[in-house]
C-alpha cells in the first residue's frame, strides 16, 4: 500500500489539477470526447497532422516518437516528424500546443510522472530547435494515467511511451 502514500497523493492532484486548469484556460476538444482522428502519424503531413487537431483538439504520436523504456530522449527517427509538426505550427501561427507525455505503468509511479515530464519537454525543445516560439508551447507530463494500450504486454507499453499534442485555445 506503500505505493500510494500521501506525497504521491498530493502530486497526482497537482498533475490532474493543471490538466484541469489547461482545460479551463482553453485547451477543447470539438470532436467527440475521447475521440480522436486515425491516421499514421508517420506518414501524415504538415496539413493533415493540422487538420486532425484542429478537428479533434489533439493528435496522438505514437508510432512516430516512441521512447524507449526509462528514456527520455527522442528516437533519431523522430526527426522528420518534428519537421513536419514545426511545418504545420509555422503554417499555422494560431495554433498553441501543450506536449502531453505518457508513460507505461512500469515502476514507481512518481518517477513515471517525472519522467513523463521529461519526455514532453523533450518534444518542447525539438520544436523550439526547430524554429517554434517557447510562447506558443507547454510542456505536460501525466506518467501513466492515461493509457493508450493495455500494459500487459512489451507491445502495449511500447505505445503508452508517447507524447500527445492537445490543441489549447
Amino acid at each position: 500500500m506503500r505505493y500510494f502514500n500521501g506525497n504521491t497523493v498530493r502530486f497526482g492532484a497537482v498533475i490532474l489539477g493543471m490538466v484541469g486548469a489547461l482545460a479551463l484556460s482553453g485547451c477543447s476538444t470539438p470532436g467527440k470526447i475521447g475521440e480522436a482522428s486515425k491516421f499514421d502519424i508517420a506518414a501524415a503531413s504538415s496539413d493533415d497532422i493540422a487538420k486532425a487537431l484542429k478537428k479533434d483538439g489533439r493528435v496522438a504520436i505514437s508510432g512516430g516518437i516512441l521512447f524507449e523504456t526509462d528514456s527520455a530522449k527522442l528516437e533519431p527517427s523522430a526527426a522528420d516528424l518534428v519537421r513536419r509538426i514545426s511545418d504545420m505550427m509555422k503554417k499555422n501561427p494560431d495554433v498553441k500546443v501543450a506536449v502531453v507525455g505518457h508513460t507505461d505503468s512500469m515502476g514507481d509511479y512518481n518517477y513515471n510522472l517525472q519522467l513523463s515530464q521529461r519526455r514532453a519537454k523533450a518534444m518542447v525543445d525539438a520544436l523550439v530547435k526547430d524554429g517554434v516560439a517557447t510562447t506558443r508551447l507547454a510542456a505536460v507530463g501525466i506518467g501513466p494515467l492515461s493509457p493508450a494500450a493495455p500494459n500487459d504486454t512489451p507491445e502495449g507499453r511500447a505505445q503508452n511511451r508517447r507524447v500527445e499534442l492537445v490543441l489549447i485555445r
